[in-house]
């Protein structure tokens, strides 16, 4: 099964979270994807907010095995240029509509 496009109010709720770094949680994945490429969480937030506002598709699908605590829940994959390459994005938003809601990042790499 393909993943399907998200919605525009998932849409909102990322560009509105990449205003905020600061929020952002990690899977250990990611955090070793992002020191490999030497890439910060600013460099991360402003990629993803550059991709929304050029128009990239935010395709919807849903966490497989890890995290476990996500197992299920809804992701969101973006792709956008980056250092010279394409990456690949993929994040969650953690308890989404709650007062408690943060984005967490499960994987940045050069797309393959």
């Amino acid at each position: 099964m393909g993943s399907k496009l998200a919605s525009p109010l998932v849409v909102a709720t990322i560009r509105r979270w990449v205003n905020s770094p600061a929020q952002w949680s990690f899977d250990p994945h990611a955090l070793s994807d992002m020191t490999a490429w030497n890439l910060t969480v600013e460099d991360v937030c402003e990629s993803i907010g550059a991709a929304i506002d050029a128009g990239e598709q935010v395709k919807s699908t849903v966490v497989r095995d890890r995290p476990p605590f996500l197992k299920g829940q809804q992701a969101y994959e973006v792709k956008h240029p980056m250092l010279g390459m394409r990456f690949y994005f993929r994040l969650a938003i953690v308890d989404v509509g709650q007062p408690e809601e943060y984005p967490y990042l499960l994987a940045v790499h050069p797309d393959h």
